[in-house]
């Protein structure tokens, strides 16, 4: 777990004035005997002093059990941080209003494309306005109770997007590198035992990918439809542009003909529209409604720390004072408010995947959207419920009953 994104993301200056102190930590991890994934050694930063052991030690759970845990605990301070900007915010949220604000603007209301995505843009753009305001804003959640403040969200945010910040250099968001099978295959997890995340999302996608192709094959039957579409080619022409949409790497590279010209190959429309669903309904279920489960207890992932780690970096010997890092009595509540109400379940936030209404009028296309409801994930969610029986620790986050059909809270 490597989170040098945070690495100088606020000033010393502004840790003071904030009185929070957000690290970069990295964290390895390994497999144990009993297939549980756990981590064996953590250092605290990144930057100029990351190879010197006097300034920059590692530490392991051959250190005192005070330091390891207070290492443990800025690891996971550190992932929340993440968590809530980019994996959630970023990656789910303001990646699919792009695709919501361009297809209300380029495409009919008959359109095939806009009537297959509509249901899943329920509720999103006045979510992420609240965001904007009630977040991301002046004196918002992020900056009263988050570890980088106001500045440091609106930088990690930047970082997360473009790869760029200042003193670093990173990864840009790429659209079509956040498919689920280029996004398991490039964090090398398919051997990894009990993900279970993994497992269900597998099935989920497969079964959106079917959904999404036989809906398409009904409507596009060679190259010329494709091309011949002009409120398609506007559509796919306002996301990749740097006025409007600004999706970087809406296809591979070895595609770009199809950037600069006109969207040609149905596979590829066909992959877009599954990763665009996919996004909105199992990706943000997974990402969003486990929050108050691993955050209501605010030690397990403290939303920021309050202390510097100057003791421990400096003297790993030394006997930390843990508590004191913590979050206090108001700022515990509001973490604990926030992830309660992030979490609320459907149907209180908009219909599942199981109960949204079919979208389609087209007989033909309802039967598709009906076998894809009734048959394949009813199919996934007795698989899971069978799955879970036998779990100390049942995953549920994607069964489909609980998928959220979009981004709506």
């Amino acid at each position: 777990m490597d989170y040098k994104i945070l690495a100088d993301i606020i000033t010393n200056e502004l840790e003071d004035q904030l009185g929070k102190y957000p690290l970069a930590p990295l964290c390895l991890l390994h497999v144990n005997q009993k297939d549980q994934l756990m981590p064996l050694a953590i250092r605290l930063q990144q930057g100029n002093s990351f190879h010197d052991l006097n300034k920059n030690p590692i530490f392991t759970h051959q250190s005192s059990p005070e330091n390891w845990l207070t290492a443990k605990m800025a690891v996971s301070s550190a992932d929340i941080a993440y968590q809530g900007i980019v994996s959630h915010l970023m990656d789910t949220h303001l990646i699919i209003e792009t695709f919501a604000v361009a297809s209300y603007r380029q495409l009919s209301p008959q359109h095939i494309v806009l009537q297959i995505l509509q249901s899943h843009f329920f509720n999103t753009f006045a979510i992420n306005e609240m965001a904007r305001g009630i977040f991301l804003g002046h004196e918002g959640f992020f900056d009263v109770t988050g570890a980088l403040g106001f500045t440091g969200s609106n930088e990690l945010l930047r970082r997360a997007y473009t790869g760029t910040g200042k003193n670093y250099q990173g990864e840009p968001h790429i659209f079509y590198r956040r498919a689920l099978p280029i996004a398991l295959a490039a964090r090398d997890v398919a051997d990894l035992p009990n993900y279970y995340y993994r497992d269900d999302a597998i099935t989920i996608w497969d079964a959106i990918e079917t959904y999404v192709t036989d809906i398409l094959r009904l409507y596009y039957k060679s190259k010329e439809d494709l091309v011949n579409d002009a409120e398609l080619q506007a559509w796919k022409n306002e996301l990749v542009s740097p006025e409007f949409g600004r999706i970087q790497g809406l296809l591979s590279p070895e595609k770009s003909a199809q950037i600069t010209g006109s969207l040609t190959e149905l596979n590829d429309l066909i992959a877009i529209i599954t990763n665009v669903i996919f996004t909105a309904t199992a990706q943000h279920s997974a990402v969003n409604f486990s929050q108050y489960e691993y955050a209501s207890w605010v030690p397990n992932m403290p939303f920021a720390i309050y202390q510097p780690f100057n003791d421990l970096l400096e003297n790993q010997q030394s006997t930390v004072n843990l508590v004191d890092r913590l979050p206090n009595r108001l700022q515990s509540f509001k973490q604990i408010v926030l992830v309660k109400a992030l979490s609320m379940p459907v149907p209180f936030s908009s219909e599942s995947l199981l109960t949204m209404a079919n979208p389609f009028k087209d007989e033909a296309a309802r039967k598709v959207f009906q076998d894809f409801q009734k048959v394949r994930l009813r199919k996934i969610e007795e698989q899971i419920i069978q799955r879970n029986a036998s779990l100390e620790y049942p995953y549920v986050r994607l069964l489909p009953s609980q998928i959220a059909q979009s981004i709506a809270i």
